[in-house]
């Protein structure tokens, strides 16, 4: 894996313990989903692996649905055939997910369903394939994926933190409190997944006039020893399209991270579908954006 990203440009700071703890070693990881190219000259040494696991369906789920399969991650180290390599097993994955009726694949980490490698770098659990990564591109391409969404990466250094100058929300902040609270247990896959390697921190925004009007985000706060990524980072969850225009929920995100830089918080990461109407308010506050990933997919119904 990390031979991979290395050769992609990425930095992949990632070793076996670490997939073990994050992947291998959880409730969710069904070795069936897992599959390994090997040399039969030398089968302890692992040449490329691709890992897909079955999308649950989003709720709430009236009616039944033929699977939906995330070919989570497709990695391929040193070798001279690393196409022949990346295809046979594509095309031995794409046998099981026919088997299974499956309807559709999508291809690369799946920021809105919660892919496996929440938090391990190059991924950071966001979306996509990195843009960088042009070889998994082509290797998908090549067995009739065909790109679907593209996400926009961004990153934050706390130090570079800017404070919001727009006078609405100085106004605002006289009068709502930002405050951290705990964060209900997980109910979705995703906020699983997240639970197994952060702590999940959430802010809530009240204001005296409207008590009943709360507003919520929530950051995944890594740990420097247990963590996914081994640093004092943070992800910062979703941000929904339609609170963009929400001065209070701008506020709210203001002042979670300048919580987050007191609490001497490094880094805090993020994704945005591409155009998102967030992406001018974190460049304000010093995001840069970091690359874009790309989401594959491709139909299997009725085809042969």
């Amino acid at each position: 894996m990390t031979e991979h990203f290395r050769a992609a440009g990425l930095d992949a700071p990632i070793d076996g313990a670490r997939l073990d703890a994050l992947i291998f070693s959880r409730l969710l990881f069904d070795p069936q989903q897992y599959l390994v190219a090997v040399d039969d000259a030398q089968p302890d040494q692992p040449l490329a692996f691709c890992h897909w696991t079955e999308l649950p369906p989003a709720p709430p789920e009236t009616s039944p649905r033929l699977p939906e399969i995330s070919l989570a991650l497709i990695c391929v180290g040193t070798h001279s055939d690393r196409a022949g390599l990346a295809q046979a097993l594509l095309q031995t994955a794409e046998v099981q997910w026919r088997a299974r009726q499956a309807s559709l694949v999508l291809g690369g980490t799946l920021h809105p369903h919660g892919g496996p490698y929440l938090g391990m770098p190059p991924l950071h659990g966001l979306a996509g394939v990195p843009d960088a990564d042009h070889e998994t591109a082509a290797w998908l391409s090549e067995r009739g994926f065909v790109p679907r969404e593209l996400w926009e990466h961004f990153s934050l250094s706390l130090d570079q933190l800017r404070a919001p100058v727009d006078r609405e929300l100085l106004l605002l902040r006289r009068q709502c409190a930002v405050q951290p609270f705990e964060a209900p247990p997980p109910v979705d896959r995703r906020r699983a997944l997240a639970a197994a390697g952060f702590d999940i921190e959430g802010f809530r925004l009240t204001e005296p006039r409207q008590p009943t009007a709360q507003r919520t985000i929530e950051m995944w706060l890594d740990d420097p020893e247990f963590g996914p990524s081994g640093s004092t980072g943070a992800i910062l969850n979703e941000l929904p399209a339609d609170n963009a225009a929400d001065p209070r929920y701008r506020l709210l995100l203001a002042e979670a991270l300048r919580a987050l830089a007191q609490q001497r918080r490094l880094r805090v990461v993020t994704a945005l579908p591409l155009g998102s109407p967030w992406a001018p308010f974190l460049a304000a506050l010093g995001f840069r954006a970091s690359g874009l990933g790309a989401i594959f997919q491709k139909q299997l119904t009725g085809i042969a």
